[in-house]
């Protein structure tokens, strides 16, 4: 990795980048036409380029395979906050079984704290005897869980209206 504080800097080494990237992609594309022959990249190194802002340090990071989620901390639940669609709460999906009915639904409302902008919220409508009404997660491809490990699970609820049971 390449870090640089000034952007005359920056400047150079994203046209080099450039340069670089357009030089690997014809070398890969086999030999050259006569009509391509003639082509010419100039670098002009000691032109401004554009704004960058004095605390972008050229850092750059991929997120492939949503390593940012699973990666050190090792994250198993998917979309664990419901911030990645406002509207629903992807990757998650309710759980009924015996003629149990319910619902899921983001909401804005009850929030655990003020750093949390939505949270899921359960509506168990009826729940027959040995019946029940929950949430899945669908996790990253699948949840590994593997035999004889320890999982803990933590999460908080609350109960808007009165239960019994």
């Amino acid at each position: 990795m390449i870090f640089s504080k000034t952007k005359r800097h920056l400047s150079i080494l994203l046209s080099l980048a450039l340069v670089y990237s357009v030089f690997v992609s014809v070398a890969m594309t086999g030999p050259v036409s006569a009509a391509t022959t003639n082509s010419t990249i100039t670098v002009n190194a000691g032109q401004t380029g554009i704004a960058i802002s004095q605390t972008l340090y050229g850092i750059f990071f991929e997120d492939i395979n949503h390593a940012a989620d699973g990666g050190t901390y090792a994250e198993l639940i998917r979309n664990r906050s419901f911030e990645d669609n406002t509207a629903s709460p992807d990757f998650w999906s309710l759980v009924t079984s015996t003629g149990s009915t319910g619902s899921i639904a983001l909401d804005t409302t009850n929030n655990l704290n003020s750093a949390q902008g939505r949270s899921l919220k359960l509506t168990a409508s009826s729940v027959g005897s040995g019946g029940r009404v929950g949430v899945a997660n669908t996790g990253f491809w699948g949840i590994n869980v593997i035999n004889g490990a320890t999982y803990t699970v933590t999460f908080f609820a609350i109960c808007i209206i009165v239960y019994y049971g």
